[in-house]
């Protein structure tokens, strides 16, 4: 049996604070101690200790933390430190410690804002971490400096020989042996555009560009502004060239026209225009004026352009082939009927007057070029123009007659009638020849007449004004007339 004890005393076994864990999982968790006891006989005066002994307790890190939340004043923080053990001196320095200071770039940034002094703002980086003695050299290396390219356009409005550059470059970190490269660089070349822009107007042939005066007014302060924008004297002279107002190609081609410059200047301010040299001799060709449509058809009409130069001419004035034929033929035409002296108005005319018939009409037609096909239809319309001419004449001539007396009623309705006109027409016609009074059948004098016998003494003043009444002349113009006849009998 001793040996049996013996044995159960090496068993391991849990200690108090286990027991009471493993208790607080298998039974009540708040309350522990029965489920406790019917494992380990615990005496009653020291369950609590070994109670309180098994209680979880916040580590100083987690204290700090419900303070720094908010969980916690400063007086209940203060004493859950000296719970676990830490001496008065200290819990101030442990409760500033719960809180995280920014690093040293953002202090120096915020500090920055707040204008805060260079002393206190290199303070701040050393509390933040930064040795003290390295402080100062931090603050320096954080701090903004500007690019190589501010720093270059600052130099060349300083010093346009850029003398202070690599001192300026080193503090911003470049490498000695690339001092040459950003000095090099300082100094720019322009734009490729910019450089064609000079080549055609010549700023790289200065001989030429002086001839043209292209440097003429280029004023020192512009020089000395340009250097500032890293532009040496030789490319500021070329922009100088090459910044003047050319004139136009249509004005060029005025110059020419009038004498004022040659072929060759003509093809320098091509160049400058920047016209391709292909197009050049085209377009001075296309310079010139072509014949106009009247100048063609004059210079045909004299005999000095033959058809294949009429369209030639109109070829060059933009028709096609097909339009400039038919403005060669309307040419053609046109100035024959010129030559003859007649127009196909002519000879109808002509015809419907009576004064040809229609084989002659048809004859001039032909002459005169206008085209056989069309020669029929316009002699059969002008046919039904020349009846009713005469039909009209026929008619006027009747009542004529009529009105002078020559022909009676019966006389002049029988005319009519043998003429072709209805009796509706025929009675119509009677009624607007039948005079309202008896005056009105009486020949009057012309004022000619009238002015003539009274010139003649024939008659008198106050005849001359009645006669003149008769044909509708107001008084105005009755003094009018009689007045000149008596000037010019003076």
């Amino acid at each position: 049996s001793e040996a049996i004890h013996l044995y159960n005393s090496k068993r391991p076994y849990p200690s108090m604070q286990e027991l009471i864990r493993y208790g607080r999982y298998n039974s009540d968790a708040e309350n522990p101690k029965a489920f406790v006891w019917s494992l380990f006989d615990v005496h009653p005066d020291e369950w609590e200790m070994w109670n309180w002994l098994s209680i979880q307790k916040l580590s100083t890190e987690q204290v700090q933390s419900v303070y720094r939340r908010g969980g916690w004043d400063k007086n209940r923080a203060g004493l859950e430190l000296s719970r676990l053990g830490w001496p008065l001196e200290e819990r101030e320095a442990l409760l500033n410690l719960a809180y995280q200071l920014p690093n040293a770039m953002l202090l120096v940034q915020g500090n920055l804002l707040q204008e805060v002094s260079t002393t206190d703002m290199i303070d701040d980086i050393a509390k933040a971490g930064i040795h003290p003695k390295y402080a100062d050299k931090y603050f320096d290396g954080v701090l903004t400096k500007p690019n190589t390219q501010d720093l270059i356009a600052w130099q060349l409005r300083i010093d346009p020989n850029l003398e202070a550059l690599d001192d300026e470059l080193r503090k911003t970190g470049i490498h000695p042996n690339y001092f040459d490269v950003y000095k090099t660089l300082a100094h720019p070349i322009p734009p490729i555009n910019d450089l064609i822009t000079m080549a055609v107007r010549e700023a790289f042939t200065p001989e030429i560009a002086s001839r043209f005066g292209q440097y003429e007014g280029l004023p020192q302060a512009y020089v000395e502004a340009a250097a500032k924008k890293g532009l040496t004297k030789e490319w500021a002279e070329r922009y100088w060239a090459a910044h003047w107002t050319l004139p136009s190609v249509q004005q060029g081609f005025g110059m020419l026209h009038r004498g004022i410059i040659n072929q060759a200047d003509l093809g320098l301010l091509m160049r400058a225009l920047d016209i391709m040299p292909f197009w050049r001799d085209k377009l001075m060709q296309l310079s010139y004026k072509p014949l106009t449509r009247v100048d063609v058809r004059r210079m045909h009409l004299l005999g000095t352009l033959d058809e294949s130069g009429v369209k030639r001419a109109y070829q060059d004035v933009g028709y096609n082939d097909r339009n400039a034929s038919l403005m060669t033929d309307f040419t053609v035409r046109y100035n024959r009927r010129s030559l003859s002296g007649f127009t196909p108005r002519d000879a109808l005319s002509a015809y419907i007057n009576q004064y040809i018939e229609t084989g002659q009409a048809t004859s001039i037609l032909r002459d005169i070029g206008v085209k056989a096909s069309e020669i029929p239809n316009m002699i059969r319309l002008a046919g039904y123009k020349r009846e009713w001419k005469y039909k009209t004449e026929r008619i006027a001539a009747i009542g004529n007659l009529y009105k002078k007396g020559k022909y009676d009623y019966a006389t002049a309705r029988s005319k009519l009638s043998q003429v072709g006109l209805s009796g509706d027409i025929v009675n119509t016609q009677l009624q607007q020849w039948e005079p309202s009074t008896e005056a009105e059948r009486t020949a009057t004098f012309t004022n000619a007449q009238t002015l003539k016998l009274l010139t003649m003494g024939l008659i008198d003043e106050p005849r001359a004004r009645a006669e003149l009444q008769l044909l509708g002349f107001d008084d105005e113009r009755r003094d009018l007339l009689i007045k000149s006849t008596k000037e010019q009998t003076e």
